[in-house]
């Protein structure tokens, strides 16, 4: 026999009862804060996955971007070398 167990969940999350709350409660004027704090529990887990991709993504842009211009740094050193060589000989 195989002891295959599979779970399954299904229901709302911390974040998404806890926004719940918060709307009702506004509603209700229990509470008087600024619908973007009542609304926070559904969009900050989003932002802040965004901002961390955006941080990714512009850290990695930077690392590629720092090989390019070493590279293009190398390959002008290279050319200046070379010309500085041919001037010498006195031929271009």
């Amino acid at each position: 026999m195989s002891d295959k167990t599979s779970v399954r969940t299904s229901g709302m999350s911390t974040s998404g009862l806890l926004g719940v709350v918060f709307v009702t409660l506004k509603l209700c004027g229990v509470i008087h804060w600024s619908w973007w704090w009542v609304t926070a529990p559904f969009w900050v887990g989003p932002a802040v996955l965004l901002a961390i991709g955006i941080l990714c993504g512009a850290g990695f842009w930077a690392l590629c971007g720092i090989e390019v211009a070493i590279k293009l740094l190398r390959r002008r050193k290279a050319l200046a070398a070379r010309e500085a060589l041919l001037a010498r000989r006195g031929t271009k």
